[in-house]
């Protein structure tokens, strides 16, 4: 017997495993027939409902050098990346506070393909980065020692 777990949703094969895994009482926990591909589609929905989060925002940023200072630095400004113009030449740092430092990207395609790997490690980070196989119904939570 195969479930798929997403978050707190187990997929199941039949309407009896449903009864089986409600009656664990396990709190939040939901219980539906599915397979692997409806598993799938929560899974997908899951991270893009999450990476659509206003507050999710605050694990990333970007910045772009507008061009050189009098001594040869870079004069860095806040960028949204999604609303940069296509190019090649200019350079983006970008940040995700999940993994260390800053990552240098010239151009947008190089931008946005480290955005997209940043996002896969936020998702990693709050486990919605696959889905786990289980071989049993999970295990009901110890009652309290009274």
């Amino acid at each position: 017997m195969a479930i798929y777990q997403v978050q707190n949703k187990y997929f199941v094969e039949d309407d009896a495993t449903v009864a089986s895994g409600q009656a664990l009482n396990i709190p939040d926990a939901v219980f539906v027939v599915g397979d692997i591909n409806a598993a799938n589609q929560a899974l997908a929905e899951a991270q893009q409902t999450f990476l659509a989060k206003p507050e999710l925002l605050n694990h990333f940023s970007c910045v772009k050098s507008i061009g050189k200072d009098l001594e040869g630095h870079n004069i860095w400004v806040p960028c949204v990346l999604a609303g940069e113009i296509q190019n090649t030449d200019t350079l983006y740092e970008l940040f995700c506070d999940v993994e260390p430092g800053f990552k240098l990207a010239t151009g947008t395609d190089e931008a946005q393909a480290i955005y997209a790997q940043q996002q896969q490690s936020i998702l990693q980070w709050a486990g919605l980065d696959q889905i786990r196989t289980l071989t049993e119904l999970p295990q009901p939570p110890k009652k309290p020692v009274v």
